[in-house]
């Protein structure tokens, strides 16, 4: 039962204006509350409107408090409390990865396209590309002496992108990531396997490509995969169904500002593209300490 409440007459404490974690806002953060005359409770925050909040007690009951009628602290932490729990609610909201993320968690979606038809923003002078069924279809031109590209300005740090491909003849494919000046990291797929790898970064200096690791699984032609790159910091891990691969280099971690596809042969096909903002993974140190004893 709720009930209207005049705040007790207590000893004033001190309190934290801070932004409320998920843990928190389903715990129930305990906190003092103070109104415009100085009377305090201890009370946890579970529901809010324009003109009061609801406010439950150790003890389990609640109480409808004007906003009016508490400190400037108080409304403070109540625009927090409500812009958070705004955030967390469009999270859950949005689409989640096709496939369980290893290292990091995903944030805020920041770029999604289906591939069903190319829209504005995409490259793709190199190669030919069209969309059939559904799916964007790309291949090599002999003409270019060159793999097809298809690539977008995006700016991020931290991501997750996870795609589907189909190999359809085509002898490699890759997603791969830039800064403004050349490339930093990607990841080559071709029926036989994949590698995830920083790039040579000034191709005639004395920067080299690094392979962080080579997966020997077989990928199926004429069939849908789902792959997927996390980045987060300085590291880098890429996923096709059970291979996993990791590695770590300062490059990784710097601002990139284009990302795409190619292709090298004929041809394959993409669909589902999408882009998160990545989040740290607490579980993430004690699975990769699982994986690094698999390698050996």
């Amino acid at each position: 039962m709720k009930h209207s409440i005049k705040l007790p007459t207590l000893t004033v404490v001190p309190f934290a204006i801070s932004l409320l974690t998920t843990a928190a806002q389903d715990a129930g953060e305990y906190r003092a509350w103070t109104n415009n005359k100085g009377r305090v409770i201890q009370a946890a925050l579970i529901k809010s409107n324009p003109v009061s909040v609801s406010l439950r007690m150790k003890n389990g009951r609640e109480y409808q408090v004007k906003i009016l009628e508490l400190s400037d602290g108080d409304v403070a932490y109540i625009k927090k409390w409500e812009e958070e729990k705004a955030r967390l609610e469009k999270l859950a909201a949005q689409p989640k990865p096709l496939t369980e993320t290893l290292m990091t968690k995903a944030g805020q979606l920041i770029y999604s396209d289906g591939l069903s038809d190319i829209q504005d923003g995409w490259m793709h002078k190199l190669g030919d590309w069209k969309n059939e069924e559904g799916a964007l279809i790309g291949a090599e031109k002999p003409s270019d002496d060159h793999g097809a590209v298809f690539k977008r300005k995006l700016s991020f740090t931290n991501v997750i992108i996870e795609f589907s491909f189909k190999l359809d003849g085509a002898s490699g494919i890759s997603l791969s990531i830039d800064d403004d000046e050349d490339h930093v990291c990607r990841m080559n797929i071709n029926p036989a396997g994949f590698t995830v790898q920083k790039d040579d970064h000034d191709h005639e200096g004395p920067d080299e490509r690094v392979e962080f690791e080579h997966l020997n699984t077989e990928i199926e032609p004429n069939e849908w995969h789902v792959a997927r790159i996390e980045i987060l910091g300085n590291e880098m891990l890429g996923q096709i169904g059970e291979a996993i691969g990791f590695g770590t280099h300062q490059l990784i971690g710097t601002e990139k500002t284009r990302f795409g596809f190619t292709v090298a042969g004929q041809s394959a096909q993409f669909k589902e593209l999408k882009v998160w903002e990545s989040l740290p993974n607490e579980t993430w140190e004690k699975e990769k300490r699982r994986l690094e004893r698999k390698r050996k």
